[in-house]
């Protein structure tokens, strides 16, 4: 229930982050893509949709997504992404407990925008 729960809030900050944030609603428009972010062992995901700088999403599965973050298991996607440190998730990665499965360019442009994600509510909102 906490992974569901943290997944949809994912969803929600990303969608808040481009309303308050001119230069990352701005970021968002730059590809368009559909990811899957799941827990393997109980059967738990999400999708979202970056579409023209828009952002969609659902419970569940999507199929042929653009690249997907695969958790062992709901605790262990929960833990790490609640720390959203980017050496913490290339640890899962290293240890079995996270796959990353698809498009590298996609992923690595995904990595780098939750970062500046983080940064908004590090800041503030841009003023632009």
């Amino acid at each position: 229930m906490a992974f569901s729960l943290l997944l949809y809030g994912f969803y929600f900050i990303l969608r808040f982050s481009s309303l308050i944030s001119s230069s990352f609603k701005k970021r968002l428009k730059e590809m368009n893509f559909t990811m899957v972010i799941s827990a393997q062992k109980e059967n738990i995901g999400r999708y979202l949709t970056f579409e023209n700088g828009k952002i969609k999403s659902k419970r569940g599965d999507f199929e042929n997504p653009n690249f997907s973050l695969v958790w062992a298991n709901a605790s262990v996607g929960f833990k790490i992404m609640l720390k959203g440190e980017p050496e913490a998730f290339m640890q899962a990665v290293t240890e079995g407990n996270l796959q990353m499965n698809g498009d590298a360019a996609i992923v690595m442009w995904f990595m780098e925008t939750t970062n500046q994600m983080k940064g908004i509510y590090m800041k503030g909102a841009d003023k632009e």
